[in-house]
This record gives C-alpha cells, structure tokens and sequence, in this order.
C-alpha cells in the first residue's frame, strides 16, 4: 500500500482479533499504517466521509446492480475526484464482502482472472488495485466532491420531497432512494451541484401546489 501511495487504513470490526505481532513482522514499513488505522464497528461509520465508495468483488450476484469495473477502468473514472478521500472496501480473505456491505458501495471493482482460479489472495488484490490508482494519479482533475454525509442529506430532502408529493404510494421508497442515491454517487457531485440539487427538490411539492391552486382558480 504504502509504495503505492495509499497511507490510510480503516479497520471495520474484524472477526478476530489482530495480532500486533504478527502484523508488525508482516507489515515491514508500513507498520505506521496500521499502528494508525482507524477503527470502526460498522462499515457506514467508515464511509461516511468519503465522496467515491468502491467495494471489491468478483462475484457479480443477482441482486448487484452496480457499474463493476476493472482496476484501470476505475483509476480513469477516479482520476477526476481529488481533493477527499476515495474509499476501496476489502472484504476478508475467506469470503470477501457480503451483500449487505457491497449495497453501500455505488460502484464495484472486480479483478479479470481466469474462470479455472477467479479468486485472489487479499494482498495480491489490494496491490493491484493500488498500483491502477497510483498510475492514474497524473490524469487527475481538480474536483472536490461531496462526502457521505453530504449526500445523505441531499437524499433526505429528495424523500422530504417525495413523501408530500405522495410518490410512495405507488413506488418503492428504498428503491427509488437507492436509484438516486447511485447515480448521484458515481456522478461526483460537486457541494455546489448537490445544493442546487436540494433547493430544485426543495421548492418542487411547493411548486406543484401553486400549479393546482392556479387551476381551481381558472375553474
């Protein structure tokens, strides 16, 4: 990680224990990283400061929508979105990530093998990954872009907006909030874009009710 640029670590709620000892061995110079690493209980507390989710996968699920792209191709989307931090989830080394977990990364990374052996040691797919980022880093653009929690509170006044509209009545909520919230994570929004957005679904119930009243006027 370190040779690749990558100095943060966030460590969600491990099943076991880590043993120090043995990172510290394993680890050569980048026991800083660790000694350092943040720690969380659940993976939404990590993410929540970050403005690009990613999680890694190389199972694609029925129930996975999201855009899946190799390594570089995710360098190359990335490379506009400087300034905040990118989030790459890793999941263990036995089973990966699990669905939940992957629902809350809009995009996901998936490393090209052969069928006869898809799977990968953890080390080996964060070292891949990290060295497309790295590569990258000289075709990045100046762009700051929402964080997590920024977008959570666009997505709040899209359901504000939604609910007096009486939307839900005949569409799914979590669907169509998660709909939004995807493309709306893998756009990048800039804070300017998110808050023209919030005050356009803002005003739109308020709007609609002028229109109404505008008609019974004319009756």
């Amino acid at each position: 990680m370190k040779t690749m640029g990558v100095t943060s670590l966030d460590i969600v709620s491990p099943a076991a224990p880590l043993n120090d000892h043995e990172v510290r061995i394993t680890a050569v110079h980048a026991w800083d990283i660790y000694e350092n690493a943040r720690r969380f209980d659940t993976l939404a507390q990590s993410l929540s400061d970050a403005v690009l989710v990613a999680g890694t996968s190389r199972r694609p699920g029925t129930h996975r929508s999201q855009p899946r792209y190799s390594p570089e191709s995710f360098a190359h989307y990335a490379a506009g979105v400087t300034g905040a931090d990118i989030a790459i989830v890793f999941g263990n080394e036995e089973h990966g990530l699990t669905t939940e977990q992957l629902r809350l990364c809009p995009v996901v990374i998936a490393i090209p093998t052969a069928p006869t052996f898809p799977s990968l040691n953890l080390s080996h797919a964060v070292q891949i990954i990290t060295y497309a980022l790295y590569v990258a880093q000289d075709r990045r653009r100046s762009r700051t872009a929402v964080n997590q929690q920024q977008l959570d509170h666009l997505m709040a006044v899209i359901l504000q907006c939604f609910e007096q509209l009486g939307f839900f009545r005949a569409f799914d909520s979590r669907d169509t909030l998660r709909l939004f919230r995807d493309i709306f994570a893998r756009a990048a929004l800039s804070p300017r874009e998110a808050e023209r957005l919030q005050r356009i679904f803002h005003k739109i119930p308020f709007m609609k009710a002028k229109y109404v009243d505008a008609e019974h006027a004319n009756e």
